[in-house]
């Protein structure tokens, strides 16, 4: 059966010195692979398929079309993605990156978090009851991370939205909202930490989204507001 070759994808390998693509085409498919033969003459060292395992979405960083024995490279997906496969490989010694990419690397759809029925964010309907969920059992790996801070530690933490509501609702009050994204390094906490502290002494903790507001805020939307600046 006659298949169409892809217009878009992976583009031809460059072959190594003293080689050729015996497949050649101007585009591989993920998954697909593209194998290596060499000259009459030479001996291939090393694993003779090619096969690109990262769709078009995947960011990565660093970028470059060789790297060198021990290089780390970075995978991550566009805002409102989740990365399907590991997050970091490096060059290993024999050619080939640690850990192997055995499967091909996509983005997929992130999931928000929505109320289930009548019942608040982080709960879930069990015999016309509202319970808390559980964040090993309820919560998908596709959900949308959010940046927390846990008071205990004065650390911020990447979670999954469903396990932050989930753990709040059992009474985490370590816990508190960041903002809607994977944490970066350079997250300053200083407020953050100040108004987890005031929060203890607030007559009103209304929810908003994953954040709760207080005395001085409003809920707009998903965020807290106070004087019409996020909190």
């Amino acid at each position: 059966m006659f298949e169409p070759e892809p217009e878009s994808g992976c583009l031809t390998p460059v072959p190594p010195e003293n080689g050729f693509i015996r497949n050649e085409k101007p585009y591989y498919s993920v998954g697909e692979e593209a194998e290596v033969v060499c000259l009459d003459g030479h001996n291939l060292k090393g694993y003779p398929f090619l096969r690109p395992l990262v769709s078009d979405a995947v960011l990565i960083s660093p970028f470059k079309l060789q790297y060198q024995i021990g290089d780390t490279i970075q995978m991550s997906c566009p805002d409102g993605f989740i990365l399907m496969g590991q997050n970091k490989y490096t060059c290993g010694n024999v050619l080939s990156w640690t850990p192997a990419i055995l499967e091909p690397l996509s983005c997929k759809k992130r999931q928000q978090i929505s109320s289930k029925g009548n019942c608040r964010l982080g709960q879930k309907e069990v015999e016309s009851q509202c319970v808390c969920m559980s964040p090993e059992e309820d919560c998908d790996l596709n959900s949308e991370d959010i940046c927390s801070l846990n008071v205990t530690s004065a650390e911020a933490f990447t979670k999954s939205g469903c396990q932050y509501l989930a753990e709040k609702c059992r009474g985490e009050d370590r816990l508190h909202f960041l903002y809607l994204r994977p944490c970066n390094n350079d997250t300053s906490l200083n407020w953050a930490i100040e108004r987890a502290s005031l929060s203890a002494n607030s007559t009103r903790k209304e929810p908003c989204g994953y954040n709760e507001c207080y005395d001085w805020e409003t809920c707009s939307g998903r965020r807290c507001l106070e004087g019409g600046n996020s909190a």
